[in-house]
């Protein structure tokens, strides 16, 4: 089941329904981000869970003395400054300053925007969702609602292998086709990343080749750039381009910042 705005509620029933038909798992996943409407649907928080403890302590601190911790991004572009521009200021930067001390990266839009989200009611969903697989004996998968604390590719993991019909060979769910997607109101063009065929090679001497083994290696280090937590990014325009072969600010030769799986809220088979 995709989970978004207009299904979550639906989870408990599609779940007994699952039941009632012989299912004995049930698999949950949030909505890849495949357009405008998407991004407007998706219940999913791209920011890991420290980045939005940090954020919630200081909007409520902000809060407490009559401040509204939105309009610091605003403030830093105003050439003459009020009093209350100044008392959001400093703690906009005393937020910066904490985030920078303790290795946390902030997205202050998108934490902005997931601070009025829709966490009660996807939790509630889950528990209700819980109850009622419980008691079908159904094994049941559900996402987390925001980033995991570090990201883990299911795919290098498992070491899958995806083969097209054509025979073709690729690493994961995300490099399996050519299309876009969004990345924090920006589209990001993805392109098809195959290593070989089987109608013209073993699958063994694919999996052997030295590109395939190097992008491998690099995917399953995670030193790529975090894209989704980043201030700065997306970096559309240097992705889409393909300006000096790069896939991110890194110079990475593996596209695996802009993915939603290594985040933990897509889920598949």
């Amino acid at each position: 089941m995709v989970l978004t705005k207009r299904t979550i509620d639906d989870l408990p029933t599609y779940i007994q329904w699952a039941a009632d038909h012989g299912a004995d798992f049930f698999i949950a996943t949030h909505l890849l981000l495949y357009d405008r409407s998407s991004e407007e649907l998706s219940l999913f928080n791209p920011n890991s869970a420290a980045a939005v403890q940090l954020f919630n302590t200081y909007h409520e601190r902000a809060a407490a003395r009559g401040i509204n911790l939105a309009n610091g991004l605003a403030t830093y572009l105003k050439f003459t400054k009020t009093e209350a521009d100044q008392a959001v200021l400093q703690l906009f930067n005393e937020l910066q300053q904490e985030a920078r001390d303790r290795d946390i990266r902030l997205h202050l839009r998108s934490l902005l925007e997931y601070s009025t989200g829709d966490a009660e009611k996807v939790e509630q969903a889950f528990a209700d969702g819980r109850t009622v697989a419980a008691r079908n004996g159904i094994e049941l998968f559900l996402p987390p609602h925001q980033a995991l604390p570090q990201r883990a590719c299911p795919f290098m993991a498992d070491q899958a292998v995806f083969i097209a019909a054509s025979g073709a060979v690729m690493p994961c769910h995300f490099l399996w086709h050519s299309y876009s997607c969004r990345v924090l109101g920006e589209e990001v063009q993805v392109r098809e990343c195959a290593f070989g065929t089987i109608r013209e090679q073993p699958l063994e001497a694919i999996w052997q080749n030295s590109e395939y083994l190097r992008f491998r290696r690099e995917a399953g280090e995670y030193d790529y750039s975090s894209c989704w937590s980043c201030s700065q990014g997306p970096c559309a325009t240097l992705v889409n381009d393909n300006i000096l072969a790069a896939n991110d600010c890194y110079g990475s030769q593996v596209p695996c910042g802009h993915c939603q799986w290594n985040l933990g809220g897509t889920r598949c088979l």
